[in-house]
């Protein structure tokens, strides 16, 4: 489907608006080309129009309305979700047009410690969030349905694996488990991930990414392995970017596929 889309951003002085914050206020989306230029004074007919409601003094996102029917006047309440937020501004409630009210509960430090459903199901389950006490995240759960473990480097406190449990039919056995390995450099860049069954010696996914001597993300590697944390050459493929000598314009494109080159772009 083609389409073409025209916003409307609320700026400052334009109080009539709502308020002050930069916002996006109207989206208007036209599911054929309406044959709109630089020139065209008139929006044209049959957009869907979505809107976007603020709470003037916080600029907090309070409501979002979508028309039933393109240009629909008035705009139809419900139809989108509606925010409500606690005393410091955080989400404390999202009502969806299903009805669906999840509630979001927050530790005393003020992290997101549990998102209950007013209707949980197995497609939207319950979330619940552990952290450590340096605020890292340890532990997701989402129903009975999975279980997410993070594990951290003891010297750089970065994120180094997670392994995530599957339950599929919710019978409190786990059927399958997952390993995810995150790779750093000595500045803590990523230098890319793997990924497959807990324990693996051999990756199912994987991707690397090296830089160049200023610091700027020279390649992309898909399937490579890693020694000591970087990846190698034993990539299914590869691509490169070049770019200006004192800048990070790049100015050119390498895929290498297997041993070969496959397409080169030069710019400038």
């Amino acid at each position: 489907m083609r389409g073409a889309l025209e916003g409307a951003v609320e700026g400052i002085g334009e109080g009539e608006k709502g308020g002050y914050y930069n916002q996006m206020t109207e989206l208007y989306t036209w599911r054929t080309d309406p044959g709109m230029t630089l020139a065209t004074a008139a929006r044209p007919s049959g957009a869907s129009v979505t809107k976007w409601i603020y709470d003037d003094a916080t600029g907090l996102l309070m409501e979002k309305q979508e028309s039933v029917e393109a240009d629909a006047i008035p705009y139809v309440p419900g139809k989108g979700p509606g925010y409500e937020y606690d005393t410091a501004g955080r989400l404390f409630q999202r009502t969806d047009a299903r009805g669906v009210v999840p509630d979001y509960d927050y530790t005393v430090w003020g992290q997101l410690e549990a998102v209950d459903y007013s209707i949980a199901t197995e497609a939207t389950p319950n979330l619940d969030y552990v952290y450590d006490r340096l605020g890292r995240t340890t532990l997701v759960t989402q129903g009975a349905a999975t279980k997410h473990d993070f594990s951290y480097d003891s010297s750089t406190l970065a994120l180094d694996a997670e392994i995530i449990d599957y339950d599929l039919d919710r019978d409190g056995t786990v059927d399958l488990v997952r390993e995810m390995n995150y790779h750093r450099d000595t500045y803590l860049r990523s230098t890319g991930y793997e990924f497959g069954t807990e324990g693996f010696t051999t990756a199912a996914l994987s991707a690397g990414y090296g830089f160049d001597s200023v610091g700027r993300m020279d390649s992309v590697w898909h399937g490579p392995t890693f020694t000591s944390g970087v990846p190698n050459g034993t990539a299914d493929f590869t691509y490169s970017y070049r770019y200006t000598v004192s800048g990070s314009l790049h100015v050119g494109v390498a895929h290498h596929f297997d041993i070969g080159l496959r397409f080169q772009i030069d710019v400038g």
